[in-house]
């Protein structure tokens, strides 16, 4: 399309002279009534030109008592900055001038397609005459599209192919629909279409060339019958990975918590709304007979010998305990204060045999606590030892190593959390120093733990942040060497020393609780909606 340019005015006709030079007046007859005249006019035909073409116009003045100055206006019916323009032109009483002037025509995104143009004369004797017309400029082409991806992924490798829609209209009629990719992709495409509207799919196929353009840029056009372009741009979600396929499940509910059964090869999936907990097969991706068991099933884990399930019983104020060979249940009561509403949340079972269980509220304010629960004796008893913070427990994340020696209590409002050891059965309360939304996760022996990006020692001392330029929830591998960032197009993995890449994969969206299976060989997504499992080995 041809841009607009700001002219100068531009005089031609009849040359400047002396009062003595020929077509002057230097002084204009007496009683002069008589106004000028304004003739031939030589504008552009309607529907000549397009938005932003130089609109440009000529005409002659004469008057025979002599003319004092022209000018030309330019109106395009707009309140903008550059609706009204003027040009002057001092005639110092010339009788005849023939003139250019150019205007910039308007802009497509402010101004209706006409613009008014007024053309003023003034002879010597100050009679005024006026001559008004309009110019009726085209609409180009109005052009849409955008990159839709295969499948439910909105992110692309190498490789894949993505569809490009172009959408266009016009006023007159269409000719080409097409497209370019800059370099260093350096390619174009474009094909031939009829009538006032059209449509295109152009299929794409990923090249490597465009990870270099962090998603390469796709300048889409559309051309009428005069060689109008209209143009517009799209850009694709290109990531420097692999493409692999995930297994999706649908779920239904909020999940509390999630516990992994080495013995049966299945996920235990807690959802307290619905008064059961979800029995996952590993071997065949599918659901079981979930487990029912009235109070509000929330925080879960196995028992050491892993043939019972212990369970969180919020609305029963109560552990409960399963036996997962002969399906007999048992519940023990927490003395809580249930005047403000504590009630157990969170637990997880030791080495030692002690499972270590976080009470909730219903508010962060008012105290809850921690409690120890012996499943071979039957008793529950609070563990005050740690001082205030241990009273303020409700929301709190927990996260236990594989070998059971650790369990850590990740606090919300405060950076003091305790830390549970087996070994002595004793509490530590480190300062970890941040407040940073995210996953909690550790090591087999509890000697790392992430907290999302955050790497720490077995102490709570800060180590280093790992960096993910995506975020989303993460899980630190049982060895600490790697760790897992989700996101909604699939998952990356970093080595936790340096941030390397180990892994970049496009399968489905890893947005809720992120886990890696015990043997590391699974990593798995829990959301409201679905579980998601891609096979790592």
């Amino acid at each position: 399309m041809r841009r607009c340019v700001l002219w100068a005015v531009l005089v031609v006709g009849a040359a400047c002279g002396s009062s003595t030079e020929p077509g002057t007046v230097t002084k204009p007859p007496a009683g002069d009534k008589t106004a000028p005249e304004i003739t031939n006019v030589t504008l552009p035909s309607p529907y000549t030109l397009v938005y932003r073409d130089t609109l440009s116009i000529t005409f002659q003045v004469t008057d025979p008592g002599g003319l004092q100055l022209v000018s030309a206006e330019r109106l395009v019916f707009a309140d903008a900055p550059n609706a009204n323009i003027i040009d002057t032109i001092t005639l110092n009483g010339r009788v005849a001038s023939t003139d250019t002037v150019r205007f910039p025509g308007p802009q497509i995104d402010v101004h209706l397609p006409a613009a008014q143009i007024t053309i003023h004369a003034v002879d010597l004797s100050g009679n005024k005459r006026d001559s008004t017309f309009l110019v009726y400029f085209t609409i180009p082409p109005s052009v849409t599209g955008g990159v839709t991806y295969k499948g439910q992924s909105t992110a692309v490798v190498p490789g894949d192919t993505v569809d490009l829609e172009v959408s266009a209209s016009d006023g007159i009629a269409l000719e080409w629909l097409g497209y370019r990719i800059g370099a260093p992709v350096a390619f174009t495409d474009s094909v031939a279409v009829v009538g006032t509207s059209a449509s295109h799919d152009f299929p794409l196929v990923v090249a490597r060339d465009w990870v270099q353009q962090s998603g390469a840029t796709v300048t889409y056009f559309a051309r009428n019958s005069r060689g109008d372009f209209a143009v517009g741009s799209a850009g694709a979600n290109v990531i420097d990975g692999v493409r692999r396929a995930a297994t999706r499940v649908p779920l239904h509910g909020a999940v509390a918590d999630a516990a992994f059964d080495t013995k049966r090869n299945v996920l235990y999936l807690s959802q307290p709304d619905s008064d059961r907990i979800l029995v996952f097969s590993l071997a065949t991706n599918t659901f079981g007979t979930p487990i029912v068991i009235a109070g509000a099933p929330a925080g879960i884990d196995l028992s050491l010998s892993g043939d019972s399930l212990l369970v969180a019983l919020r609305r029963a104020a109560a552990i409960g305990i399963l036996d997962l060979n002969s399906g007999a249940k048992t519940q023990i009561p927490i003395p809580v204060n249930g005047g403000v509403g504590v009630e157990p949340q969170n637990l997880r079972m030791s080495a030692n045999g002690l499972a270590i269980v976080t009470m909730s509220a219903l508010w962060f304010t008012t105290p809850s606590g921690i409690f120890e629960f012996d499943p071979l004796y039957k008793t529950v008893l609070p563990r005050t030892e740690i001082g205030a913070v241990s009273t303020y427990t409700t929301d709190a994340m927990i996260v236990r190593s594989a070998d059971r020696q650790k369990v850590l209590i990740a606090l919300l409002y405060d950076p003091r959390w305790p830390l549970y050891d087996a070994g002595s059965n004793s509490f530590v309360t480190p300062n970890h120093g941040a407040y940073v939304a995210g996953a909690l996760s550790t090591t087999t022996r509890g000697d790392r733990f992430l907290y999302g990006p955050l790497l720490y020692d077995g102490s709570l001392n800060l180590i280093r942040q790992v960096a993910s330029p995506t975020g989303g929830p993460t899980v630190l591998t049982a060895d600490g060497l790697a760790a897992y960032f989700g996101n909604p197009f699939g998952y990356q993995a970093f080595r936790t020393s340096d941030d390397g890449v180990i892994a970049r994969v496009v399968s489905a969206p890893f947005t809720g609780r992120v886990l890696l299976t015990p043997a590391g060989d699974r990593l798995i997504s829990i959301s409201d909606s679905e579980l998601v499992l891609e096979d790592l080995k």
